[in-house]
């Protein structure tokens, strides 16, 4: 009597499938998770460098105008004098800046009046088109999520005072000191001095 050998089944059984398919599931979920932790670790540090580039803006610009402030009184649009620096309701900060290149206009001035102002959580940067009666200045918005803003002032004998108060039209404080809470944003503290070369 002969016998055929019969042949074997091909394939793969039930649960070599469904090994596989967990193997697969495991891949798929370390690799989404993976994805995922990249795709944030990269919006991350995008943040982060827009977050210094606005920073590194924010004091570049703060410090040029206080390099650059001039001991010059100006008039506001109603004629009245206005001291080399000033501060009155939401302006913390206001002053006759020079350095200023008028590209638009040959020969034009190069000192334009500058206002720092503070209110309702956003501290914004005016320049006025004319030192003196100019009505109202281009608005630059610096932050607008401010949380706490505090400034100082420090007098020539070293005293730092929370208000300004000038004895005379050009007198100026030394120096100046901002403290800015914004947001989900750690405090910032930025001591400048006014004028070119002197040192805190």
């Amino acid at each position: 009597m002969r016998f055929r050998n019969q042949p074997k089944p091909s394939g793969f059984t039930l649960i070599e499938v469904m090994v596989a398919l967990f193997i697969f599931a495991l891949l798929a979920s370390a690799a989404v998770a993976l994805l995922t932790v990249s795709v944030d670790s990269e919006n991350i540090a995008r943040e982060k460098s827009d977050e210094q580039a606005v920073l590194r803006r924010f004091t570049t610009i703060l410090r040029q105008d206080m390099a650059h402030s001039l001991p010059r009184p100006a008039r506001d649009d109603r004629g009245n004098r206005l001291p080399a620096f000033y501060t009155q309701d939401a302006v913390v900060i206001g002053l006759v800046r020079g350095g200023v290149q008028q590209l638009d206009e040959i020969g034009g001035q190069n000192a334009q009046r500058i206002e720092y102002r503070y209110e309702d959580g956003v501290l914004s940067r005016f320049a006025y088109d004319h030192i003196d009666g100019s009505i109202a200045g281009r608005e630059t918005v610096l932050f607008d999520d401010v949380e706490d803003f505090a400034i100082r002032y420090r007098f020539e004998n070293g005293v730092w005072q929370d208000d300004w108060r000038a004895e005379r039209l050009i007198d100026q404080p030394v120096a100046i000191e901002m403290t800015i809470l914004r947001k989900d944003s750690p405090q910032l503290r930025l001591t400048v001095p006014l004028g070119p070369g002197y040192r805190l």
